[in-house]
Parts: C-alpha cells; structure tokens; sequence
C-alpha cells in the first residue's frame, strides 16, 4: 500500500512542484525494468497515478488526509496523521508479538529448522536499525538535465556511496515557493511512515530532507549498493492541467477500515 507513496515519488514531487496544476514524470529503472508514472500538484493536493492512468493516491496537504486506491476492488482507505501513527504502533507490536510466538515455538525445533524460521522471521520483520550518518559530498561535475542546470552531489554512509543526485538551486528554477514548501511539508510527515513500511527508502527520504533544507531541487537520482549502481531516476516536469478526476474518487468506490488501526472503542 505505502509503496505507492514511495520516496522516490515524493522527492520528484518535491522538486518539480513548479506552481498549480504541474504534470511530474517519474521514470524508475531498477534491476533491467523501468516504471513510468505521474505526479500532479494543483490546490494543495498531490495526486499520483499508475502507468495506466488511474489515480492511486490523493494527499491534501491542508487537511492532513491521504487516501490511498485499490482498483482490484474498487475500494479506497482513508488516513490522517494520527492514524498514520496508531498504524506504525500496531506494526510495533505485531512485531512483538510474532517475536515472542517464535521464541516458544523454536524451542522443539531441531538446529536446521530453527535457523530457516529465523529466517523466515527475518525476512518478515526485518530488525530496524539506525541509519548511519549521512555525508554529502559536493562536486565539480555539472550537467544540463530537461534545460536546468545541475551539480552532481554524492551521498555517503560509513564511507560507501549510497546515492548520488543531480540538483539544482530552488531560485534557479521556475518553482513556486509555496508549493516547494507544502510538498516539503508533506515529505517530513510521511519520512517515519517511509521508514517503517518501505524498505530501502529511508536513504532518499534523509537526502529528500537535506535537499529541501538547502532549497536544492534534485533533477536525477542513483542508488548504489556495495558500490555498484542499482537504480536511476528520471525526472521531466511540464506545466499541464491533470486529467478529470485525478484528485477525485472514482464512482462506486467504496471506504474500507484499516485492518491494523486502533478501532474507536
């Protein structure tokens, strides 16, 4: 569900948030594919749509709501900050839960299954660790992307390179300051929720951040692992009016509760 609000989306919103009503297109390649989708901003509101068209998300950044779409049938969440937060609670404590079970479960195990469930464990609730601190490292290599120049930046962790931007200043670009600030607004709110459900997110969310604290709007993004490139992402931005009901549900959709928020007693 969250993978939809990916960071890569927010950070491409949040750098080409140029004034109401701006096409952003966002195209991903990892690991040989590429996933081609659009952000529209217009009134406060962000909507991002799937390669074919249909809205998946609608944040509004004044009232604080997001929903969140499932075409497969036809029904859509609705969540604010404050259920955001009792969500990663309820992670929390499935957690907990699923680690205690499995503590008394291991014990009749002989030592091979008792390592595949670790395992299994692992790969299910994979232990949460703190980020390493992150270093930018400012170049001299320049490039002209979509008519906008850009320095090229590197982003390191324990001295390995993470990911590697090209930005440009927010004042050398025909970007809304308004819009710049709400779409920031909306990256810090979503940057513990990011961390929590997407994994492999939270170096771009950490370098979404120091990028906006700088009024820096980055152009193109790579993600490196053991030092080796991994993922690339191209960022094009236009000012046009967003489809009909981009930032509107569907008809006959219906609200469905969330399975893990704490439900009114």
């Amino acid at each position: 569900m969250f993978k939809s609000i990916t960071a890569a989306t927010i950070l491409a919103a949040l750098s080409t948030a140029v004034m109401a009503d701006t096409s952003i297109e966002v195209k991903d390649e990892q690991q040989k594919k590429s996933q081609l989708h659009k952000t529209f901003v217009s009134d406060g509101k962000v909507a991002v749509l799937d390669s074919a068209g249909r809205t998946q998300v609608i944040a509004d950044t004044q009232s604080g709501n997001i929903l969140v779409l499932s075409h497969n049938d036809k029904s859509y969440s609705q969540f604010d900050q404050q259920s955001l937060k009792e969500m990663a609670g309820q992670v929390g404590k499935l957690k907990e839960m699923a680690g205690a079970m499995a503590s008394t479960y291991l014990q009749n195990l002989s030592p091979e299954q008792k390592a595949q469930m670790q395992k299994m464990m692992g790969d299910m609730f994979p232990e949460q660790k703190p980020a390493p601190e992150m270093e930018l490292v400012e170049t001299d290599e320049k490039e002209k992307i979509n008519g906008i120049q850009c320095r090229w930046l590197k982003v390191k962790q324990d001295g390995q390179l993470v990911n590697e931007a090209c930005v440009a200043d927010l004042a050398d670009t025909p970007m809304d300051q308004a819009d710049y600030q709400t779409l920031g607004k909306l990256m810090q709110e979503s940057a513990a929720l990011v961390g929590e459900f997407v994994k492999g997110e939270v170096n771009r969310m950490e370098l979404g951040q120091t990028l906006w604290s700088k009024k820096q709007v980055p152009l193109m993004l790579r993600e490196y692992e053991q030092g080796q490139p991994v993922r690339t992402t191209h960022i094009s931005m236009s000012q046009v009016a967003p489809p009909e009901g981009a930032f509107s549900l569907p008809e006959g959709y219906k609200k469905k509760p969330c399975p893990i928020c704490k439900q009114p007693e």
